[in-house]
Formats: structure tokens, C-alpha cells, sequence
């Protein structure tokens, strides 16, 4: 402390020292006891930091809600799609099977084994199946669950269809979620995307594909090409840094 008159000490008043006249403020020691001090005032001013640490990043109850409504919604389309496509193609179950069924399954004698794999998969000799080796493997699950029997391979037809609509929807919901298109057509995202699957669905170009057992290589090819474009734009969406979505689209 400056020293103060002559035979006289600068006197203090709080932190406040006044000196020939002149007054000014001095610095206290940061002993423990500020230093609580200033650790208090910081938490009061920064209310966040005493929340509880399941409160403090914990979602809205809105957006709980939002996501709950959403999440529903999404199962009811998904569920409308599936009927949609049962009501138009049940009637095609008990239908023989047709010119190049009787080459690729019932004459066909690569598919009737499972096991072993390699042989199913990669037939030794050259047959219709060769190399194609996802048909010939559904073909042969077909022919170990129900033999020649029709049914079973329309029905796997049949969900072949319902798995590519449901990517269809999928694609459509969340391109018109994106950035450039949420604005306009966000709210309405969902019922968009579904009104659109159902007229892919059930329309007569689908005809063939569902009800004809061996245009299931063409049904597969369509899925598959669903699929990479459902994880392109899972991946371009993405906020985390997994390569998942990517890798799965490369697969």
C-alpha cells in the first residue's frame, strides 16, 4: 500500500485505500475464500450448469411428441402399404406356374438342396440359375419349405414387392425432408410419400413382376437398386461420422 501522510497510514475503507486525497481500489489476495466466492457467482450466472446431468441434454416434451406421432406414423403407412399390396395380388397365389418356371424350378435340379451352400449358390454345370446365385438361393429356400408347391413362391414374390415399396416410401419421405424441400413439403412428407408407394404398388406395370414366379430376378434387381438409393441418402443425411449407411450402399 502507497504510504499516506507523514506518521499516518493510508486508511481502508473495504477494499477502497485513499492516499493524499486520491482515492482508488486494491486487489485482495485470491485466498480460498474468494475464490469460493467467484465460484459461486459463476454458477449463479450460469443456471445450465447446475441442471442435473439427465436433465441437461434431455429432449423436449414436444419434440418427444413430434417423434412419437411421427414414428406412428410411419408403422400406419408401412401397414396400409403391405395390405395395399396383399388385396391386389392374393389372387395370384394359386397360379400354375408358366413357361420358364417349369425350366428354372420345376426341372431344375440345382435348387434342390441347401446344403452344401457353394453348390446352390454357383451350380457346377451351366443351368438357367448361373450366375445369379441370390435367385437361385431364394429358389432353393422356396423348394425346401414347400417343394414344387405354387404358393410359397408367390408368396415370396409377393413380399419381395412389399420390401421394395416400403424402401420406395422410405426414399420418398426423406428426399422431401431435405433441406431444400422440408419448407415446402415437410409437413405434408409422410401422406406424400404414401399416396405416391401405393400408386408404385398396385399398378398393372407391377403385374408381372409379382404374379410371374421366375420375373423374381427382375424384383430383386429393383429392390436392391431401392435399397442403395434408401442408403445414399441415409448417409448424405447423416449427423454422425459412421460410414454404415455407406458401406451398405457399396455392399
Amino acid at each position: 500500500n502507497p504510504p499516506g501522510l507523514p506518521g499516518q497510514d493510508a486508511p481502508r475503507v473495504g477494499n477502497s485505500c485513499y492516499a493524499w486525497g486520491v482515492g482508488y481500489t486494491t486487489l485482495e489476495p485470491m485466498n480460498r475464500r474468494n475464490r469460493s466466492k467467484l465460484a459461486g457467482n459463476a454458477s449463479a450466472a450460469s443456471p445450465g450448469k447446475n441442471m442435473p446431468a439427465g436433465d441437461k441434454h434431455s429432449t423436449p416434451p414436444q419434440a418427444q411428441s413430434a417423434r412419437a406421432s411421427s414414428w406412428w406414423a410411419t408403422i400406419l403407412a408401412a401397414a396400409i402399404i403391405a395390405l395395399a399390396a396383399v388385396a391386389a395380388y392374393q389372387n395370384s397365389f394359386a397360379g400354375a406356374f408358366l413357361l420358364d418356371d417349369n425350366v428354372w424350378i420345376v426341372e431344375n435340379t440345382s435348387i434342390r438342396h441347401l446344403w452344401p451352400i457353394w453348390p446352390v449358390l454357383f451350380p457346377p454345370n451351366a443351368t438357367v440359375v448361373s450366375g445369379r446365385p441370390l435367385v437361385s438361393f431364394t429358389l432353393a429356400v422356396n423348394y425346401a419349405l414347400g417343394g414344387t408347391n405354387v404358393w410359397g413362391y408367390h408368396a415370396v414374390n409377393l413380399a419381395i414387392n412389399v420390401l421394395a415399396a416400403w424402401t420406395l416410401f422410405g426414399i420418398a419421405r426423406r428426399t422431401l425432408m431435405l433441406p431444400r424441400l422440408r419448407e415446402q413439403f415437410g409437413a405434408a412428407a409422410t401422406p406424400l410419400a404414401l399416396a405416391a408407394t401405393l400408386v408404385w404398388t398396385v399398378h398393372p406395370l407391377q403385374t408381372a413382376a409379382v404374379t410371374y414366379v421366375i420375373q423374381r430376378t427382375e424384383a430383386l434387381v429393383g429392390l436392391f437398386y431401392l435399397l442403395t438409393l434408401y442408403c445414399v441418402i441415409r448417409d448424405a443425411t447423416s449427423t454422425s461420422r459412421t460410414i454404415g449407411w455407406r458401406l451398405a450402399a457399396t455392399t
